[in-house]
């Protein structure tokens, strides 16, 4: 009997040694989500600033061609 209680306390020391192995993986495992998740957050953060920035050049393009365009209409008007 006592070689089975010391057999059963042996297995009961290794199940919770295997049990406290797991939590710990599972502990670095979401360590790694959390750190993926915010090198998301930042990337999605660089780039809507980037599009943001796109927009605006994209703004101020249109802007310069539509007054170029004005001016070619103006030229050819004093020339006619």
């Amino acid at each position: 009997m006592e070689r089975d209680l010391s057999s059963n306390r042996t297995a009961s020391e290794k199940a919770a040694k295997g049990i406290d192995e797991s939590g710990d993986e599972a502990k670095d495992f979401s360590n790694s989500v959390k750190k993926a998740t915010n090198t998301g957050k930042d990337a999605y953060g660089k780039l809507s600033k980037l599009v943001d920035t796109a927009k605006k050049i994209g703004a101020a393009l249109g802007a310069a061609i539509a007054a170029v365009g004005t001016a070619c209409v103006a030229a050819e008007k004093s020339t006619a």
